[in-house]
């Protein structure tokens, strides 16, 4: 015996309503990937990207009901913006702004006898973001790496001084 555990509203039709409302929009089709997690990619409609493309827009525009996605400068102004850095990426940009450090120079200056989760997650988001290089970036692991603040990780850290 099943009982409806009322978890679905209709059972097998989410991609079918996603491909008519994407036709609907005059966007292309969807794009659906399966790899150990299900994916649907979105793209926007080509009559609206070309108008925004010829007017020179770098911004998000709407025109009937179809949201273009931000630019590559729009994401990087909201991640500025909006996510603002933790104390340890803050320690950690303030530790390199003189000169490059090695992971166990950075780890006693702030304190630390082992990499926590806490340091590793702050040197990996502020590589990620470009706040943070490598001095040998094919050679992650060498015992010669250091980290050096970038000219944006330089700007994050006076904006940063600069709202105390």
């Amino acid at each position: 015996m099943q009982a409806d555990s009322g978890f679905i509203e209709k059972a097998g039709t989410g991609i079918k309503r996603m491909r008519d409302e994407a036709r609907a929009q005059g966007c292309p089709e969807p794009a659906f990937e399966a790899t150990g997690f299900f994916t649907t990619t979105f793209l926007p409609n080509p009559a609206v990207r070309a108008q925004a493309e010829a007017q020179g827009r770098d911004q998000v525009t709407e025109q009937a009901g179809t949201k273009l996605a931000p630019s590559q400068r729009q994401v990087q102004a909201h991640d500025e913006a909006h996510e603002p850095l933790t104390k340890v990426e803050r320690e950690i940009l303030a530790a390199c702004a003189g000169e490059p450090q090695r992971t166990p120079d950075l780890l006693r200056l702030m304190g630390y006898s082992t990499r926590t989760g806490n340091f590793k997650k702050a040197l990996t988001r502020l590589l990620a973001l470009g706040r943070l290089e490598m001095t040998i970036p094919g050679k992650p692991r060498s015992s010669k790496q250091r980290y050096r603040i970038t000219a944006l990780g330089r700007k994050a850290l006076r904006k940063r001084k600069g709202e105390r």
